[in-house]
């Protein structure tokens, strides 16, 4: 953590500060864009969104994820599998990411990271309280 001048145990962070992110981790954003050891990880252009998202959007895009979202711990990945590829472009447009074909005429759009970690953190509060489990323990 910035400013903090004790010795790191994980994650970039002093044994205090890391004990406060494993309570809480949606509390504890931390650095945008800052990567593990505070390595700079840059965001890819072709991935943005186009779009600001509205409250309705946000809204419109929580229930989405809580019907056919999914969250991938190891690597923070938000992903969601439709066969309404409209769906797939509109989450695309609004919070980046891609959007892949896949079998069965179904495709999957998926976010990585940083851009993942705030996707979440922005419809949390929108979510089914499994959800929001499953949401802290990828974050953690």
């Amino acid at each position: 953590m910035s400013g903090c001048e004790r010795p790191h145990l994980a994650r970039g962070l002093c044994a205090p500060h890391y004990k406060r992110m494993r309570r809480d981790p949606v509390a504890y954003i931390g650095p945008i864009g800052q990567g593990h050891r505070g390595t700079r990880r840059t965001l890819s252009p072709e991935t943005a969104p186009t779009l600001h998202p509205t409250m309705l959007d946000i809204a419109w895009a929580a229930g989405i994820y809580e019907g056919e979202g999914s969250v991938e711990k190891q690597r923070v990945r938000a992903s969601v599998t439709q066969k309404d590829h409209w769906i797939l472009e509109r989450l695309r447009a609004l919070f980046g990411g891609k959007v892949q074909p896949q079998s069965k005429g179904c495709s999957h759009w998926r976010l990585d990271g940083v851009r993942s970690r705030g996707f979440l953190l922005t419809i949390y509060s929108l979510l089914s309280p499994r959800r929001r489990q499953q949401v802290r323990q990828a974050l953690t």
